[in-house]
């Protein structure tokens, strides 16, 4: 599956089925899954994680097209 174009006015939301457990995530990118409850921007997210935008891009998009956020 190819990467979604992302900015930081996208939304992530986390798929309802989508097991988060399964996921190989390191800390940083494991915090910043914690944060995202479907009304919080990308932008915001970086704000609020310490992270520059670039990053939570990246890791927004590695989720997406592993089916963990939409």
């Amino acid at each position: 599956m190819e990467a979604p174009t992302l900015d930081r006015t996208s939304v992530p939301r986390i798929t309802p089925w989508f097991d988060l457990r399964t996921l190989k995530v390191d800390a940083r990118e494991g915090f910043l899954v914690s944060r995202i409850d479907g009304y919080t921007t990308l932008g915001d997210l970086a704000t609020m994680t310490g992270s520059t935008l670039d990053d939570v891009v990246r890791i927004a998009q590695r989720l997406a097209v592993e089916l963990a956020i939409f």
